[in-house]
């Protein structure tokens, strides 16, 4: 049976309404449900949004959300790419303040510094038998 070389190639732009690549070297693929989505070591990761249900229709986010897709996706690529998860942007630690003022400090985050016969037990003592 012989086959058509122009029958089975698709051209042109994405069916049901998704964006084209911006560029023809673009890494990501619009995915049908609205997210920009790449294949790394064999599982589908999406990257950001070109579209957003609203009533149960797709409609096309401003810009296509590209640049912002591409921007998390060259940020994740090598971690993912390496079969671990993702850094983020923070890691969660802020220093307001180096830790050895509050520690040298004599009104630090526990209040003023008293002497021992000053202090106030907040916990029970316990009476040991011996």
């Amino acid at each position: 049976m012989a086959v058509n070389s122009t029958s089975s190639r698709k051209t042109g732009k994405p069916a049901n309404g998704r964006p084209p690549k911006p560029y023809a070297d673009f890494p990501l693929t619009a995915y049908p449900a609205g997210y920009w989505c790449k294949q790394i070591r064999d599982k589908t990761v999406y990257f950001g949004r070109w579209g957003r249900r609203v009533d149960r229709k797709l409609e096309r986010v401003e810009g296509d959300g590209w640049k912002a897709a591409l921007d998390l996706y060259q940020l994740q690529v090598h971690d993912l790419q390496a079969g671990r998860t993702p850094r983020t942007t923070d890691d969660g630690l802020t220093v307001a303040q180096p830790m050895s003022d509050q520690l040298f400090d004599p009104k630090g985050p526990l209040g003023p510094v008293r002497p021992v016969g000053e202090r106030q037990h907040h916990f029970p003592v316990l009476a040991t038998v011996h």
